[in-house]
């Protein structure tokens, strides 16, 4: 069975994704360093699985579920921006990293992934009971999403569009 935890392997390797004008993260933090080195305590709130910091002192916030859990990751997502906004951390960007099919839960229903062009992932996260059916939003900025296994794929297109060496 694989791995969904915030482990520092997922984080630091497998999950890891450059941004077209930051490359990637300088800093980055597994869901157990998040308490221990960034934020300290989340008031007995389950955070999110990684926070990338990138040279810009810009942070994302990277959440991993099923895509029948998309509300939880939101959750974690917000409850994370919560503390670290009390930190008074940049927090610019969220990414949900999410795999499998739609299975027709209750949470499937409420949203769904789009295409857009104002992600890098080319896909956000939309709330399709909102009476204009927009994107999910934290503080004004758009939770990105792409599926586990396009990450190598879009790695590569930024790697080769922007020169970036990831490693």
């Amino acid at each position: 069975m694989p791995n969904y935890e915030g482990t520092s392997e997922n984080c630091g390797k497998k999950w890891i994704i450059p941004l077209p004008n930051e490359g990637p993260p300088g800093e980055i933090y597994s869901s157990e360093e998040i308490i221990e080195k960034v934020l300290s305590s989340t008031n007995g709130k389950k955070n999110c699985d990684c926070m990338w910091h990138y040279k810009s002192c810009k942070w994302m916030l990277v959440e991993r579920k099923g895509i029948g859990k998309l509300n939880k990751a939101i959750e974690q997502l917000r409850e994370t921006y919560t503390e670290a906004k009390n930190k008074n951390l940049n927090v610019m960007y969220f990414l949900v990293i999410y795999s499998g099919k739609d299975k027709g839960g209750k949470e499937w229903r409420r949203y769904d992934i789009k295409d857009t062009k104002d992600s890098p992932t080319g896909k956000v996260i939309w709330n399709k009971r909102s009476t204009r059916s927009e994107p999910v939003e934290i503080d004004k900025k758009p939770i990105w999403a792409i599926k586990e296994e396009d990450i190598e794929h879009y790695r590569k297109r930024i790697e080769k569009e922007k020169n970036i060496d990831m490693y």
